[in-house]
């Protein structure tokens, strides 16, 4: 095997799409929710390791039981057949994925699985923390290849603790009091909640958590942000992280508006439509102008969708626009296209009408 890289750990954000279109009925309700700055808020209340770690390579080719180590762990890690939310990052074909399916993955097979355990087995590397949790989940870990272990003395809870309290209470002065801050009462509960829990680990959510809670409900995930469906007569089970506060949740929904229904197309392109008829839409990668309006909309995405799943591909082409300099020092503009369609590389699909088809991992069939 190769050596342990500690640049492999480092995976990125986690972007899913779960369904492709949800329209709430009578009584239910989607929620469109984001973590307050996820990131300085695990910086700022987790432990971090410093120093130079122990390197452990010695191990004998059998299935471990427990990991009684913390840091970065490589190694042969077998996942379970059947898990909706799979825990592990895997990198594969230039994309971050987490499948069930090593060989699935690499082959992009959208089919049942049908390989053995050895195929099916994930090599890399991963952090202590997440290949825990795997296990808690039914994962197996299978053969250590090599350990980068830091002792307890060489982890620092306040690594980053003053330098995030230090600019988190410039964007507090400068972005004014929250929405439900607005009565002496309300504006000092809102004090108090910081000098109570800045600096404890009351903000320690990551999205494999708030996944968790969720459920099925799930339509669409994108690193530090869900979205997900609720039925009448189910309770938002994220309600009580919805207060703004740092790592903990804010509604991404305009004030005054109710989500009617989410058309998602492929990892960040989607539209929503509101309530009062008005919608928005994302597709990373394209400039949204006057030229484009009429081009991609919340039905064009739709259209898009249906007839993928058909098979019958569409395509949609895009005029865009871009400045650049000339080889004689001016500014000029420049004319292009780009091409939006449906694509699906990171998952398997489960049915073929949009309405009800369901995105599952790789080896999940």
């Amino acid at each position: 095997y190769l050596r342990l890289q500690p640049r492999e750990p480092l995976a990125g954000g986690r972007t899913e799409q779960h369904r492709y279109k949800v329209v709430a009925q009578e009584g239910e309700k989607i929620y469109y929710l984001d973590v307050t700055s996820l990131y300085p808020s695990q910086m700022k209340v987790n432990e971090f390791p410093v120093g130079e770690p122990q390197v452990i390579d010695d191990f004998t080719p059998e299935e471990v039981t427990t990991v009684p180590f913390r840091g970065f762990i490589k190694g042969c890690i077998l996942p379970p057949r059947k898990l909706r939310k799979p825990v592990l990052p895997y990198h594969c074909n230039k994309k971050l994925l987490f499948p069930l399916c090593g060989k699935c993955t690499e082959e992009e097979n959208t089919g049942h699985c049908s390989h053995s355990d050895e195929d099916r087995a994930l090599k890399g590397c991963c952090t202590d923390i997440e290949v825990k949790k795997a296990m808690q989940m039914g994962y197996s870990v299978k053969e250590l290849y090599e350990v980068w272990n830091f002792p307890a003395n060489q982890w620092k809870s306040d690594l980053y603790s003053e330098y995030i309290t230090r600019f988190y209470k410039i964007k507090l002065c400068s972005s004014g009091w929250p929405e439900h801050c607005k009565t002496d009462e309300e504006k000092e509960r809102f004090l108090k909640w910081h000098r109570d829990n800045m600096g404890t680990a009351y903000g320690r959510l990551k999205l494999y958590s708030l996944m968790e809670a969720v459920g099925e409900r799930l339509i669409d995930t994108d690193t530090d942000s869900l979205i997900f469906i609720c039925a009448k007569e189910e309770a938002n089970p994220l309600e009580h992280l919805l207060t703004g506060y740092l790592g903990e949740l804010t509604s991404e929904c305009p004030t005054g508006r109710t989500i009617k229904s989410v058309m998602v197309n492929a990892l960040k392109s989607y539209s929503i439509e509101y309530d009062d008829g008005s919608t928005d839409l994302k597709n990373k990668g394209t400039q949204q102008n006057e030229d484009t309006y009429e081009l991609l909309t919340y039905y064009a995405l739709e259209s898009l969708v249906d007839s993928h799943l058909k098979g019958k591909p569409k395509t949609i082409t895009l005029p865009q626009s871009t400045l650049s300099r000339s080889g004689f020092g001016s500014i000029v503009t420049l004319k292009f296209t780009k091409i939006v369609q449906h694509v699906n590389h990171k998952s398997a699909v489960e049915g073929t009408d949009y309405h009800t088809a369901v995105n599952v991992p790789f080896g999940y069939l």
